[in-house]
């Protein structure tokens, strides 16, 4: 009899909250419905979708499509103001609905009168806000859905970039309306609507204002290169450090394999003509030195951008196509007649080196079967190589944003012993190329003399960059032969944009009017060679993704090998540079004005990717998330605290990447989500008892 009455108990309290929960159902989808029908509620829901929608598409455009990050910021800021603006504009006309028309209108009292009790009416009307913000959030995840299918290459960024954002309105409106339901609930509606007002005002406006003491004095926000730099090198080596050859750069005498190599073959090749002229100057200054292996001192001597006369330019010119525009293939053995060249041993730059046994085979099979790839990117000029301009306020990045993926997938079959590094490789370029290239303006610029004329230096990747235009039709991109071996381009005037080509088969003559050169014939010294760089000049030219992947594969193997950092000068100045950006970047844990911006993106990205695409946010000041706690452990590791002829030895060999996070955004959502949930029983407390009175 007993188990009887607890089965039909068991069945009595089912039916119950079955009832329950249909009454529940029922009254929350009828309050849905007017609260989805009211006027205020429709505009100001609708205003919100149109336009993050549009700015997600603007970002899509700008930002994602692109390849670069240099509109990441300002379309952060502006989504953030204007969406946040939106979204609580909207959650406050659907609380003065539900918490006080409904309740001036008798409709709350009607509910308590069939027998809801007031938590039920109070949860209610607390989800429909909630959800009503929600379907018009939705709005812009279905368009950031159909976005990111357009560009599924894309997205990581869309993860950093449109799904971080969404999620953010969603925390948001959850934030808001436990906010709005107290202020409701507690105030008149008077003060209630300017409560709102001015807690919308100080949510868009909060981040900024307390960005404006950053503003004043300038933070240098460019840790995120030096982690690249480190970050990477240490992967690269520990996943392949089994191959012992290719981080071994120690000769017999424990001296640099590489450096002595380079130099050597600059010398070998520039050794036929060194006793001619050109502007006056040798060609050739055996004194003139690769400083460990570093294409900084190259640049910053004989710069693209240099318009005066310059020494060692053919040197310069050789390391500059080698090491730092990815064009490791040609033959510069082209000043001695074949008969009189001796046992000349070495046809590349780099042959020899500890990198080239990759470096030879993968240019070699792309030569001899060029026919068999897809030459999509003809003619085209990798954005990383260029210089990006400032015009009109927009920062423009000339060139294509080439995409490896189908090169390198190609590649990988057909060489599948090198099929590990290209996929590094590859991965490191999607990871980071939008990021590469705008960055490429705020580094290293050493002026070319009185007349103000520039060198422009990527150091993350240790590349030249060659200098950009306005116009991609104009007479100085048209004429841009950037694959050609022999050439390459300075500024004469840049407010003109003309070139004034540089010439490595030509030298002073016998007349010194600088239109009157001297041609040294070495199409006829060295025909084999000649010819060779005439064909491999077409590749590059056919397949530009060659050339990108030659010059990560040599700056990977360098990050790898030698510590160094984003510097405007010495090394140790910069490690404080380092440290002080990172002090700086710590305020942000306890500036709580400045979170809820910092949490709008990078939910779904690592911290260290958050920081290369925040760092163009100059409006809104956020730091440096990621951090190498032992940076000042590898600083005897750069070549610039060691012998030049020294071997380079990886510090990765002996010492492990130490890294922590100034701010977590996953962490700060919890405990945001923590600390304002009590707001709802609250809220309820003050609900109940106003509804009994």
């Amino acid at each position: 009899m007993e188990k009887v009455l607890k089965t039909l108990s068991k069945e009595e309290k089912k039916v119950n909250f079955n009832k329950e929960f249909k009454n529940f159902s029922l009254l929350y989808k009828i309050n849905l419905k007017l609260s989805l029908k009211d006027v205020g509620s429709i505009l100001s829901g609708i205003t919100f979708a149109s336009l993050m929608s549009l700015f997600f598409i603007l970002e899509f455009s700008s930002v994602i499509t692109s390849g670069s990050s240099a509109e990441y910021g300002k379309y952060k800021i502006l989504v953030y103001t204007l969406g946040s603006a939106a979204l609580i504009f909207h959650i406050l006309l659907n609380s003065l609905y539900l918490f006080k028309k409904q309740v001036k209108d008798g409709i709350a009292s009607i509910e308590l009168r069939a027998g809801f009790k007031t938590w039920k009416s109070y949860l209610i009307r607390v989800l429909i806000i909630y959800s009503t913000s929600l379907v018009y959030i939705g709005v812009t995840l279905f368009v950031t859905i159909i976005l990111n299918f357009a560009s599924l290459k894309d997205t990581v960024l869309f993860f950093n970039l449109h799904y971080s954002q969404v999620f953010f309105f969603g925390f948001l409106a959850f934030f808001t309306t436990l906010i709005m339901t107290v202020a409701m609930v507690l105030l008149k509606t008077s003060m209630a609507t300017m409560f709102a007002m001015v807690y919308m005002i100080a949510i868009v406006l909060a981040p900024i204002t307390a960005s404006i003491k950053f503003m004043i004095k300038p933070n240098n926000d460019s840790n995120y290169k030096t982690n690249i730099r480190v970050l990477s090198g240490s992967q690269f080596y520990n996943q392949f450090k089994y191959d012992e050859k290719l981080f071994n750069d120690t000769d017999a005498n424990g001296n640099s394999i590489t450096n002595k190599l380079i130099n050597d073959y600059v010398n070998q090749v520039l050794s036929p003509i060194a006793t001619e002229t050109e502007n006056k100057n040798n060609v050739y200054d055996e004194s003139y030195k690769l400083e460990g292996f570093s294409l900084r001192h190259n640049v910053k001597e004989n710069g693209l951008y240099n318009g005066k006369a310059i020494k060692n330019s053919k040197a310069s010119h050789i390391l500059t196509k080698n090491l730092g525009l990815g064009q490791v293939y040609y033959n510069y053995n082209v000043f001695e007649q074949k008969t009189q060249f001796g046992d000349i041993k070495r046809s590349y730059l780099l042959e020899g080196t500890p990198i080239w046994n990759i470096l030879e085979p993968i240019n070699d099979y792309v030569y001899k079967n060029r026919n068999e790839f897809n030459s999509k990117y003809k003619g085209e000029i990798p954005t990383m190589f260029i210089e990006p301009t400032t015009y009109r306020w927009n920062i423009k990045n000339e060139g294509s944003n080439i995409d490896l993926n189908d090169f390198v997938k190609q590649l990988s079959k057909d060489l599948p012993e090198y099929s590990n590094i290209l996929n590094f490789i590859l991965n490191f370029y999607n990871k980071y190329n939008s990021v590469i290239a705008p960055s490429n303006l705020a580094n290293n610029y050493w002026s070319g003399g009185s007349d103000g004329r520039r060198a422009a230096y990527n150091d993350i990747i240790d590349s030249a960059l060659i200098p950009a235009t306005r116009d991609k039709n104009s007479y100085y991109f048209g004429k841009l032969n950037y694959y050609s071996w022999k050439e390459v381009y300075t500024i004469e005037n840049e407010d003109q944009y003309m070139p004034n080509s540089f010439n490595l088969d030509q030298v002073d003559g016998d007349n010194t009017s600088s239109n009157k050169r001297k041609d040294l014939g070495i199409d006829k010294n060295n025909p084999e060679a000649f010819n060779h760089n005439n064909e491999m000049a077409k590749v590059y030219n056919d397949f530009p993704e060659l050339t990108i992947i030659n010059q990560l594969l040599v700056s990977l193997w360098r990050m790898s090998m030698d510590f160094d950092v984003y510097r405007k000068g010495a090394l140790d100045s910069s490690l404080y540079e380092y440290y002080n950006t990172t002090v700086a970047s710590n305020s942000l844990k306890t500036d709580i004005f400045r979170h809820f911006a910092a949490m709008s993106t990078g939910l779904f990205s690592d911290p260290l990717y958050n920081d290369l695409l925040n760092v163009s946010n100059e409006a809104f000041y956020q730091g440096q998330f990621y951090t190498i706690k032992n940076i000042f452990d590898f600083e005897n590791f750069s070549y610039t605290n060691k012998d030049s002829n020294k071997a380079m030895e990886s510090p990765y060999k002996t010492i492990s990447v130490k890294s922590k996070k100034a701010f977590l955004i996953p962490l700060a959502y919890f405990v945001y989500i923590v600390l304002i949930s009590p707001l709802g029983y609250l809220g309820y407390v003050v609900f109940n008892k106003k509804a009994k009175l």
